[in-house]
C-alpha cells in the first residue's frame, strides 16, 4: 500500500502562496488570510504543504482554538503547546512574566503578536470559536497595530481558519469587529474527480472498480476520510483494505457499512466531519433533511412544504443559499430545456452519512443497529447509481475538449439519460449522451437513443433545440467496469483518458 501524501490542490496552493507572499520574499507587510472550508476538507494539510514547498525554515504554528466553554485560558495553553511543537519555545520564554494587567484574551493576542515578530506563520484553527472566547476585539487591535505606519512590520503571517463556514463568514461582515481585517480568502472545496482517481490509482483502489465506486459514494472528494481508510492501523480498516481477501462483493460492503457505523459511534457528533450538517442552524438542517428523505431527483421550490415556503427568517431561499454556496451540500439541477430547477443533495458523503444516521443528526440507538445496517446496504446501491453519474459528469467536465456538461435528465420515462456534454469546437462539436449503470449488463443502447430522440421532440422548435438536433452525437455507456470492449467506458478508462495509470486490474474482478 502506498504511503499517504498530499494530492492535488494546485490552484489552492498557488492562491495561498500568493496571499502569504511566499512568492515575493521581499514582501514584509503582514498578511491576514482566511481559509474556509468544511471540516476535514484539508485546510491543515494545505497549510502544511504550502509551508513545505515555499517557506523552508519558516516555523508554522497551528493552534486549534478550544470550544468557548473551555475558556480563553485554555486557548493560551493550547497556543503555548503549539508554539513549543513548532520550535518556538525560546520565543515564548523570552516573553517574560505575564503582566497582571493582561486578561486571558489580551495575553493570547500578545503571544500571537510575539510569534509574528519572530517570523512565524501563525494559523488559528477553528477560529469561529474566537467570538465565544471573547477574543475578537483583541485580535482586531493586534492586526490594526501592525497595520499602523508607526509600528514595525512583522515578518510573520497570520492565518485564520474555520470549518463552521456560516460562523466564519459572519465574523467578517460589515457590522462585526473583524470587518476588513482579512484581505484574502482561500476557499477549499472537495477534491475533483481527477485528484480522486489519481489518489485511488496510487493506492491500488482502481484495481477493484466496483469497490472504488462504493468508497467514492461514501467519501466523495473529502480527503480526510480517504486518508483514514488508506492509512488507519485499526484491524477493521486493514481487513477492508485487503480487497484480495474478499471474494464476495456483498460481504465486503456489509463489513464496510458496519465499520462506518462503528466510527460514527466512536466520534462525538460535533467532531465527526461526515456529519458536518450538525453545524447547521435548525431551519437549514430541516431543509437538508427534507431533501435527504425525499425523492432522489429532488424538489422544485414550489414542491417544498408550505410551512418552509412561508417562513420569513430565514426564508427558504436563504436556507437554499447557505446549503449550496457555503457548504455545497445541495445543488440545483435543471431539467433539460425544462422550466424548473430541482434542488437535491449534491455531496455523496453527506447523502451516505444521512443514511447511516437514519435521517437524524444524533447516532441511532445501538439496539437498532442491525436493522439500520440492512437499510443502509439497500440504500447504498441506490446511492452508488447517483455517485456514478456524478463521477461521470466530473470526468467529462475535466476532459480538455468538453466546454459544457450537465448531470441528470429528470423527466418521466427517460431515466436512462444521466449525463450530457458538448465536446469539440465548431463543425467538430459533438453531443455526448451518457447512460450510467452499476451493472453493465443492464445497458440498453437503443432505448437510450430512443429516449433522447423523444426528449428532443418534446423540447420544442427553438434555435438551440434545432442546433442540437443537427449536432452529431455519441453514446457513452458507463459502468464501473466492462467485460467486453464494445463500450469501454469504465472507471479505469476514465483514469486512462485523464493520463492516469490505473495499474493492473485485479484477477477475477
Amino acid at each position: 500500500m502506498a504511503k499517504w501524501r498530499f494530492y492535488g490542490r494546485r490552484k489552492a496552493l498557488a492562491e495561498l502562496e500568493d496571499c502569504l507572499g511566499l512568492r515575493r520574499p521581499a514582501a514584509r507587510a503582514l498578511s491576514v488570510v482566511k481559509i474556509v472550508g468544511r471540516r476535514g476538507v484539508g485546510k491543515n494539510a494545505l497549510l502544511e504543504e504550502t509551508a513545505r514547498r515555499g517557506a523552508q525554515g519558516v516555523p508554522v504554528v497551528i493552534c486549534e482554538l478550544p470550544s468557548p466553554d473551555k475558556g480563553a485560558a485554555a486557548a493560551c495553553r493550547v497556543l503555548a503547546l503549539a508554539a513549543e511543537a513548532a520550535g518556538q519555545g525560546e520565543a515564548l520564554r523570552n516573553l517574560g512574566q505575564r503582566s497582571p494587567y493582561h486578561d486571558d484574551q489580551s495575553w493570547f493576542a500578545h503571544i500571537v503578536a510575539c510569534l509574528l515578530m519572530e517570523g512565524a506563520v501563525v494559523a488559528l484553527d477553528e477560529f469561529h470559536h474566537a467570538k465565544g472566547l471573547g477574543m475578537e476585539g483583541d485580535i482586531k487591535r493586534m492586526i490594526d497595530r501592525f497595520k499602523s505606519i508607526y509600528e514595525p512590520k512583522p515578518p510573520g503571517e497570520l492565518i485564520l481558519m474555520g470549518s463552521h463556514q456560516q460562523q466564519m463568514l459572519s465574523m467578517f461582515r460589515c457590522n462585526q469587529p473583524l470587518h476588513g481585517r482579512a484581505w484574502d480568502t482561500v476557499r477549499l472545496r472537495q477534491w475533483g474527480v481527477r485528484t480522486a482517481l489519481e489518489m485511488a490509482a496510487e493506492h491500488g483502489f482502481l484495481a477493484f472498480p466496483r469497490r472504488f465506486l462504493t468508497l467514492w459514494t461514501a467519501y466523495g472528494g473529502m480527503p480526510n476520510h480517504w486518508e483514514r481508510f488508506a492509512s488507519s492501523q485499526r484491524e477493521r480498516w486493514r481487513q477492508l483494505r485487503d480487497f484480495d481477501a474478499w471474494s464476495d462483493e456483498a460481504a465486503w460492503r456489509a463489513a464496510f457499512v458496519k465499520a462506518q457505523r462503528e466510527q460514527l459511534d466512536d466520534e462525538p457528533a460535533d467532531r465527526y466531519d461526515n456529519r458536518s450538517f450538525v453545524e447547521l442552524a435548525e431551519p437549514h438542517r430541516e431543509v437538508l433533511m427534507h431533501l435527504a428523505r425525499g425523492r432522489r431527483r429532488g424538489y422544485t421550490v414550489r414542491e417544498f412544504p408550505q410551512r418552509m415556503r412561508r417562513r420569513d427568517d430565514p426564508s427558504l431561499k436563504r436556507s437554499l443559499e447557505v446549503l449550496s454556496n457555503h457548504l455545497e451540500l445541495i445543488e440545483e439541477s435543471h431539467d433539460f430545456h425544462g422550466p424548473n430547477g430541482r434542488w437535491r443533495i449534491a455531496d455523496n458523503n453527506t447523502r451516505f452519512q444521512i443514511t447511516l444516521t437514519g435521517g437524524r443528526t444524533a447516532g441511532m440507538a445501538r439496539g437498532r443497529r442491525g436493522r439500520l445496517d440492512r437499510t443502509a446496504l439497500q440504500r447504498l446501491k441506490t446511492h452508488e447509481g447517483a455517485a456514478l453519474e456524478k463521477l461521470t459528469a466530473g470526468w467529462l467536465g475535466t476532459s480538455p475538449d468538453v466546454d459544457w456538461n450537465g448531470q441528470g435528465v429528470w423527466q418521466a420515462g427517460r431515466a436512462d439519460i444521466d449525463t450530457l456534454a458538448y465536446s469539440g469546437k465548431g463543425a467538430e462539436r459533438t453531443l455526448l449522451v451518457a447512460g450510467c449503470k452499476r451493472n453493465a449488463g443492464r445497458h440498453q443502447p437503443e432505448r437510450l437513443k430512443l429516449q433522447f430522440e423523444e426528449l428532443l421532440e418534446a423540447a420544442g422548435e427553438s434555435e438551440e433545440v434545432l442546433e442540437i438536433r443537427r449536432m452529431p452525437r455519441r453514446l457513452l455507456l458507463v459502468s464501473p467496469e466492462f467485460t467486453t470492449a464494445t463500450f469501454p467506458d469504465g472507471i479505469r478508462d476514465m483514469a486512462l483518458q485523464l493520463g492516469i495509470d490505473p495499474g493492473p486490474l485485479a484477477p477475477n474482478t
